[in-house]
């Protein structure tokens, strides 16, 4: 597809879809400008195959957050940001898919277009784990200690959460295999022998990365990532922003750096997992 047909079409149809999660609430108003030039990006480095598994990913987790609305509003008090996203939550998701694929575009080498993929994979086990967990009929439990938690606290892991990782995970590892399928840069048009075996490689790197990334989300959450408590003793990842149940606003850090957000960690996991199997694909070809 020429560069006169690309640009327009990432242009209209990620305009519409910014617009589209705009007046559906899914994201504020800096969330949907940076979602346009994430997924703009995605499309003209890694074509419509790469920008259909962003759309999966978001429409998904959209909708993953809109599951249980009773539940969670007992749970807003605890986290940082509700379910609309802003610009850092689409940066910190999106960023590292954005940034492989115009490494890839640059270079020419799979790395990237398979650490393109592990970075959706870890946004997608996480999100999934976050909004389906939450729902679980049992406290999760720290993934450090084992012992019980409430539930949306950060560092608990549930089996359904778990479940929802590891199938959002496959989701994602799935189609990066239909990916390189369809890529012209791909196996096919490189004449890359083994075909099965690479595109087993491609899909199992991605798969193992998401998940991976998703436990290591827990584990930052358990001990590095920020958390309050407030005078009336409930717990909140919010800091200044968190009032107790009187209005009053007195969060006091008991675990964690400050700096240390659920955007950061995204952020860590999402990068990490592209930069790791970047360099494990890279020494493993």
């Amino acid at each position: 597809m020429t560069w006169a047909i690309l640009i327009p079409a990432a242009v209209a149809l990620n305009g519409a879809a910014a617009i589209a999660a705009l007046l559906h609430g899914s994201v504020s108003r800096d969330g949907a400008i940076a979602g346009f030039f994430v997924g703009a990006t995605i499309m003209l480095a890694g074509g419509f195959v790469f920008w259909i598994m962003l759309m999966v990913f978001f429409v998904s987790s959209s909708l993953a957050s809109r599951i249980g609305p009773a539940r969670k509003r007992d749970l807003e008090r605890m986290h940082e940001k509700g379910s609309q996203r802003d610009a850092i939550q689409v940066l910190s998701n999106g960023g590292a898919a954005a940034l492989s694929l115009v490494a890839y575009r640059i270079t020419g080498s799979t790395a990237f277009v398979v650490a393109a993929g592990a970075a959706l994979a870890a946004a997608t086990a996480d999100t999934w784990a976050s909004e389906l967990g939450v729902l679980s009929g049992r406290a999760p439990r720290s993934v450090l200690t084992w012992r019980r938690l409430d539930p949306g606290t950060s560092g608990g892991v549930s089996l359904l959460g778990t479940f929802a990782s590891l199938v959002g995970s496959a989701t994602i590892a799935l189609w990066l295999g239909v990916g390189f399928l369809l890529m012209p840069a791909g196996p096919i048009w490189s004449g890359q022998a083994r075909l099965a075996g690479y595109l087993f490689d491609a899909i199992g790197y991605t798969f193992i990365a998401g998940f991976v990334a998703c436990l290591v989300d827990s584990v930052m959450g358990a001990t590095v990532q920020a958390q309050y408590r407030m005078a009336d003793g409930s717990i909140t990842e919010r800091g200044a922003s968190a009032t107790d149940a009187s209005g009053a606003a007195a969060p006091v850090l008991t675990r964690g750096l400050r700096w240390v957000t659920n955007d950061v960690v995204n952020a860590v996991t999402t990068f990490g997992a592209a930069a790791a199997v970047a360099v494990g694909w890279a020494l493993a070809q």
